[in-house]
């Protein structure tokens, strides 16, 4: 009989268990930083990394699928000792090169997304034609792929590179590097294991535009994420959480359904596509064709929802959560209604492809024109609403009176 313990078997059957589920151990560099983590002061960063190991491995698992591998010492190692595990390494390198190569060819055909717009109007067109960061089309559905890593990483690297070449000027060899490594950064830090890590950057580097949202959610995380997602499940739905209260209901079941719901760009609830166990964890939105998007998209024409202010006796107030969404539906529905059918005439088309500027300026005018004059007739039969945006202002005011006296 063989003696597995002595022969050594035993040992690499763990070590390649470990590496197929991502446990391999940690180096003792990046071990002694987690130990540090987990002592003292240190451990108020497992709020925001809570798990390591897992993650990393993923990432390092991912890059030996690529050309990128030639730079890791494990990869070195195997190449120079030859044989068997020289053969592995460089048949994962020509696999994940393989499909980078297709991943890139479905991106230029548009079957596949990379993380999306970074312009926050043209991102809400981009997610209303039903796309979805790092997804890919299969028939009238785009499915996420980046929940199936490592190759998930691999397509994403090469959609987002994709995406970024078209910034890059003929012959300016110089940014392709930086283009990789965007691509890499921009890939990693959208899987859900690093979502901590992205959000609090974010709140740090933009504080005006993300702060209160990262304080708020990561507060409401008292309440399980079980029952954070059993409320998405019930509700076809996503809703407006703008408050910590806000942000507590929307993660418990009955109690979500209370909040407004979220206007889309189109005027339209936006649906909520949450993630089931018949998709593997991946998200799955139904495509869809828009005439006005695909021609502000395709024009540049970068616009957006109504502004939740109103003008009242030259004094700025804000709509409150409920009147803002039937006042946002309102104006949206008039606007679309008004220039889908100019986008599909004859006359604009030819316009589009004989003076691209000129179409561009024509929806842009009309966009804004169009809003103003439907923004201001729901004012005016809903007078009702100046009225609560008034009394909200005028509470806000006082609060903020009563807490600078108490300092």
């Amino acid at each position: 009989p063989v003696d597995l313990i002595n022969s050594g078997i035993a040992d690499k059957a763990k070590g390649y268990a470990d590496k197929m589920t991502f446990q391999t151990k940690l180096g003792p560099g990046l071990a002694g930083m987690v130990h540090g983590m987990s002592r003292g002061k240190g451990r108020l960063w497992r709020l925001v990394v809570p798990f390591v190991r897992t993650p990393y491995n993923i990432i390092v698992s991912a890059f030996e699928f690529s050309p990128l591998a030639f730079a890791q010492n494990d990869v070195q190692k195997a190449l120079s000792n030859g044989g068997r595990d020289a053969a592995v390494a460089y048949a994962r390198m020509g696999i994940g090169t393989t499909i980078m190569g297709s991943a890139l060819a479905l991106a230029a055909a548009g079957m596949v997304t990379g993380a999306g717009p970074d312009d926050e109007n043209e991102r809400r067109l981009w997610l209303a034609q039903g796309r979805q960061p790092y997804s890919i089309k299969i028939g009238d559905k785009w499915v996420q792929y980046n929940r199936f890593d490592p190759m998930g990483t691999i397509f994403g690297i090469a959609a987002d590179l994709y995406d970024l070449a078209g910034y890059i000027n003929d012959g300016d060899i110089s940014k392709v590097g930086s283009a990789l490594v965007t691509s890499i950064a921009l890939n990693v830090t959208d899987k859900t294991f690093l979502q901590g890590v992205t959000d609090f950057s974010e709140a740090v580097s933009k504080p005006d535009r993300f702060m209160a949202r990262y304080v708020n959610g990561f507060a409401a995380t008292a309440v399980p994420n079980i029952a954070a997602q059993s409320a998405r499940w019930m509700d076809p739905y996503q809703r407006e959480a703008r408050n910590f209260l806000d942000t507590v209901k929307s993660r418990i079941p009955v109690m979500r359904e209370q909040l407004a719901k979220r206007i889309g760009i189109t005027g339209d609830p936006v649906a909520e596509n949450s993630a089931t166990g018949l998709t593997m964890g991946a998200k799955v939105t139904p495509a869809q064709d828009n005439p006005l998007i695909d021609a502000m998209l395709r024009l540049g024409v970068s616009k957006g929802m109504p502004s939740r202010d109103i003008v009242i006796g030259k004094v700025r107030r804000e709509l409150t959560t409920e009147d803002y969404g039937p006042m946002a539906q309102f104006v949206q529905k008039a606007r679309f209604d008004a220039l889908t059918p100019l986008t599909q005439s004859p006359r604009f088309q030819a316009l589009q492809q004989g003076s691209p500027e000129a179409a561009r300026a024509l929806l842009e005018q009309g966009w804004d024109a169009i809003g103003s004059r439907a923004r201001m007739a729901y004012i005016f039969q809903h007078p009702d609403v100046m009225q609560r945006a008034q009394a909200k202002g005028t509470a806000k005011s006082l609060a903020a009176k009563y807490q600078e006296q108490g300092r």
